[in-house]
């Protein structure tokens, strides 16, 4: 929605989860925008942007969590 509550744009979801093994998974986020309503455009904020995850606070680097080649790994 727009600042005034109008539709500016369509969007469809594609969520696909893998489960590799007993402890690994993949989740596959695939976002369809589509402009129906005319340009649309995207700048940068202070919030996350398209996409954010939510971890548990064991994962967090602050934590002894560490993340590499995109995988989070909790510490121990």
């Amino acid at each position: 929605m727009g600042n005034n509550g109008t539709k500016i744009l369509e969007e469809e979801r594609i969520i696909t989860a893998y489960n590799l093994s007993e402890d690994s998974r993949i989740i596959d986020y695939e976002p369809i925008l589509r402009a129906s309503e005319g340009e649309v455009v995207f700048r940068d904020t202070k919030e996350s942007g398209l996409l954010s995850i939510r971890i548990n606070p064991v994962m967090e680097e602050s934590n002894g969590g560490k993340v590499s080649q995109f995988h989070l790994s909790a510490a121990g």
